[in-house]
């Protein structure tokens, strides 16, 4: 989800991956019913450890794509001429400030620069 807020002096543009959180959530649920399914037939009932491993696991793996699908907000400030970078997770936080003279070329966050090889 990306959301956008502006005034005369400063722009925010707040990106929340939501989506890809709900996504990953459901593919994993659509994976562990299929194991689950099949656990069932092969074993003709249910035990309490199945039943608690398909509670447990859709919850860690909700927790784990939120680990990796940080979400973002740029500042951007005109009257300061500044812009800054928060990322933040549930376990990792980074806030990054650049200056308007600073900025000779596009700044990428969290994206693959293939001609450099490098991840910035």
């Amino acid at each position: 989800m990306l959301q956008i807020t502006e005034n005369k002096d400063e722009v925010i543009v707040r990106e929340i991956p939501v989506v890809q959180w709900i996504q990953s959530f459901i593919m994993i649920n659509i994976f562990l019913l299929i194991g689950f399914f099949w656990v069932l037939t092969a074993a003709g009932f249910v035990s309490n450890a199945v039943w608690s491993f398909g509670f447990i696991v859709p919850i860690g793996a909700f927790i784990l794509a939120m680990l990796l699908n940080p979400s973002i907000t740029t500042k951007i400030d005109r009257p300061g001429k500044i812009i800054s970078v928060k990322k933040q997770s549930l376990i990792k936080y980074s806030f990054n400030v650049y200056s308007f003279n600073e900025i000779e070329d596009l700044i990428y966050v969290d994206q693959t620069d293939a001609s450099r090889g490098n991840v910035n």
